[in-house]
């Protein structure tokens, strides 16, 4: 069978505490080629695209990050999740008329910075 990915290990399923364990235990991260020049990292629902190769140690800041993502998607389900997230993007980018201060606008990617960097304080 296909195997895409990999799970997270013993040290990183116990420091990345920003969502549930059984979800958590279901976190697939998955190497890929470079997403953009701005951006290191993606979500879609429990998969993990990451461009650069991070430690596995649990004190990545951008897993942190998408891990509140993977518990976004989860609550939201996928129609609510890409519903939120994109409608609040492309009315930011209609107001701001810029891309990334569009993105800084999307309150799912708000709360993702404030959970990741809380997270990585308390890891401190």
């Amino acid at each position: 069978m296909f195997n895409v990915g990999r799970r997270l290990n013993l040290t990183e399923l116990s420091s990345y505490d920003v969502l549930p364990d059984e979800i958590l235990k279901n976190v697939k991260v998955i190497k890929m080629p470079r997403i953009s020049k701005t951006f290191t990292g993606i979500t879609l629902g429990k998969y993990i695209f990451l461009s650069k190769k991070l430690e596995y140690d649990g004190k990545s800041l951008l897993i942190a990050h998408e891990l509140v993502h993977v518990r976004q998607w989860h609550e939201l389900g996928v129609i609510g999740f890409l519903w939120k997230y994109l409608s609040e993007f492309f009315k930011g980018l209609v107001k701001e008329k810029n891309w990334m201060k569009a993105y800084n606008k999307i309150s799912l990617e708000q709360e993702a910075q404030l959970i990741a960097n809380l997270w990585q304080e308390r890891k401190r």
